[in-house]
């Protein structure tokens, strides 16, 4: 297998067991350093921060797992 190279587009990482009072405060100072806002899903219970250097694109998220219908 010489001369195969290999290319990772995309890595999901999900985490159990995060509650929202750390999210938020991780949130923060990437926001504030990078410059970007932090965005609420359609359907809330779903914040999204998304982060381009025009070298890496970062996407952080936090998702409910059970939320209450309303």
């Amino acid at each position: 297998m010489k001369g195969v190279t290999v290319s990772i587009d995309r890595i999901v990482i999900d985490f159990i067991g995060v509650h929202w009072d750390f999210f938020n405060e991780f949130d923060k100072p990437i926001c504030h350093f990078y410059g970007v806002r932090m965005t609420v899903g359609e359907r809330g219970f779903q914040y999204r921060i998304r982060i381009n250097t025009g070298e890496h694109f970062l996407y952080p998220s936090y998702k409910l797992i059970y939320a209450p219908r309303t």
